[in-house]
C-alpha cells in the first residue's frame, strides 16, 4: 500500500468494549482500518488515560497529524486533540457493527491539522494482525525470498493467503503491485493465460503500450503523488503482460 495514502488513528481503551454510564461504550484494544486501507485505527490504553493519534494524508497529498485524548460522557465518545498552538479538533466515535465510525465535529478546526481535503471521517473495521502494514510488508518479503529461490508454488501460496485474509484492507496501488508479483510467478510456473487474467484486473489493463503511459495521470485521474508512486507499477504491469503474451503465443 502506498503509505502516503495511509492514515493511522490511535485511540486508547481497555481490552474489550467497556460499557459506561449512559450506555457509552469505549473502543476495545486492537487495530482497525478502513476498506480499502486508506486509514488505520489503533486502540490502546496506557493505564491512566485513553489517547489517540492520527497521522496520514489524502490522495492529493494533504497531510493529517492529530494526537490527544478520548473523553466519554453524555452518551458520546469524543476524540479530542491536545496539541500546543493548534485549535482543538474533535471527532465523535460511534460503534457500527464490529467497528467504529468517526465523525468530524469541528471541520474548520480539524482542517488546521489535516488540510482542506484530508478525509478523517470513515468506518474503521477490525484489522487482523497479519494485515497491518508492517506485517504485510513482511509477508511480501517472504514471497520475494521464495520467488528468488525459485520456490514458485510456495511463493504463490503466500500471496493467496495474503489476499484471502487482507484483500479488503489493501488499497488499489498495493493491489496492483501484488498482482504483478502474482502474474510474474504464474509466468515462471508456465501459466501465461493465468498471468494475463491476473494483470487484466489492474488499473492499466486498458493501456495497450508503454507509450500510452504518458496519459496515465489524466486517464486515471491521479494526483501528482499517486502518479509518481504508480508509474513504476504500471510499467511493470505492461512489461509482464508482454512477456506472458509472448509465452502464450509461442505455445
Amino acid at each position: 500500500m502506498f503509505r502516503q495514502w495511509m492514515m493511522a488513528l490511535l485511540v486508547s481503551a481497555g481490552t474489550a468494549p467497556l460499557a459506561l454510564a449512559g450506555a457509552v461504550v469505549a473502543p476495545a484494544n486492537g487495530h482497525y482500518a478502513t476498506q480499502p486501507g486508506s486509514a488505520e485505527l489503533v486502540i490502546s490504553f496506557d493505564g491512566a488515560q485513553r489517547r489517540f493519534a492520527l497521522d496520514g494524508s489524502s490522495r492529493n497529498g494533504s497531510s493529517c497529524s492529530l494526537s490527544g485524548v478520548i473523553q466519554l460522557g453524555a452518551g458520546r465518545v469524543i476524540a479530542r486533540t491536545v496539541q500546543p498552538d493548534a485549535p482543538v479538533c474533535q471527532l465523535q466515535l460511534r460503534p457500527e457493527g464490529d467497528g467504529w465510525r468517526t465523525q468530524v465535529l469541528d471541520v474548520a478546526a480539524c482542517r488546521q491539522h489535516c488540510g482542506m481535503h484530508s478525509e478523517i471521517a470513515a468506518l474503521f473495521l477490525p484489522l487482523p494482525d497479519a494485515c497491518r502494514w508492517n506485517m504485510r510488508e513482511q509477508t511480501r518479503a517472504r514471497f520475494r525470498q521464495h520467488y528468488e529461490r525459485r520456490n514458485y508454488e510456495q511463493a504463490l501460496q503466500i500471496l493467496d493467503g495474503l489476499e484471502a485474509e487482507c484483500g479488503g484492507f489493501i488499497d488499489w496501488l498495493e493491489a496492483d503491485a501484488i498482482a504483478n508479483d502474482r502474474a510474474i510467478t504464474q509466468f515462471r510456473l508456465g501459466q501465461p493465460a493465468q498471468c494475463l487474467r491476473t494483470l487484466g484486473k489492474t488499473r492499466v489493463a486498458g493501456f495497450s503500450s508503454l507509450e500510452q503511459l504518458e496519459q496515465l495521470r489524466s486517464r486515471l485521474q491521479l494526483s501528482r503523488l499517486e502518479h509518481q508512486a504508480y508509474l513504476p507499477v504500471a510499467q511493470a504491469t505492461l512489461y509482464n503482460r508482454n512477456k506472458c503474451q509472448q509465452a502464450l503465443a509461442a505455445r
